[in-house]
């Protein structure tokens, strides 16, 4: 199947299986492509080609997913805390807690592990961390 890339400043922005001839304005560069052709690929010399990122890019992308989900998780950690504080029961148990904290940790080590930043070495969660909502 022939499928269409929409072209600009040398990067694929989008693709379509839809001929754009006549639909779109016609300073738009559409390009036939494959079907592997993705949005983020290059545009060069007539070629399509996967976008290869710096090292510096993947460490970066790495510490801005290490980051989010610090901020995402640490709530979990303050109410644990605080429902001590409170003298209350807790929402986890105590191994939970433990599990939680190392995993927080992990993350904070991330950048400084010697795979970083290969995306398939990073912490991974607790699974029951999912069940817990705000």
């Amino acid at each position: 199947m022939t499928m269409w890339a929409l072209v600009q400043e040398g990067i694929v922005i989008e693709t379509t299986d839809v001929d754009p001839e006549g639909r779109y304005h016609p300073d738009l560069q559409w390009r036939a492509c494959s079907e592997q052709v993705k949005p983020g690929w290059l545009y060069v010399h007539a070629a399509f080609s996967e976008r290869v990122e710096s090292e510096e890019e993947r460490r970066a992308a790495e510490r801005q997913w290490r980051d989010v989900e610090l901020a995402a998780r640490q709530w979990i950690r303050e109410r644990h805390r605080d429902e001590q504080d409170l003298g209350r029961p807790t929402t986890l148990s105590n191994e939970q807690f433990t599990e939680l904290l190392a995993y927080l940790q992990a993350l904070r080590d991330w950048p400084q592990a010697e795979a970083f930043p290969d995306s398939a070495y990073r912490p991974v969660a607790p699974g029951w961390i999912a069940e817990q909502h705000l």
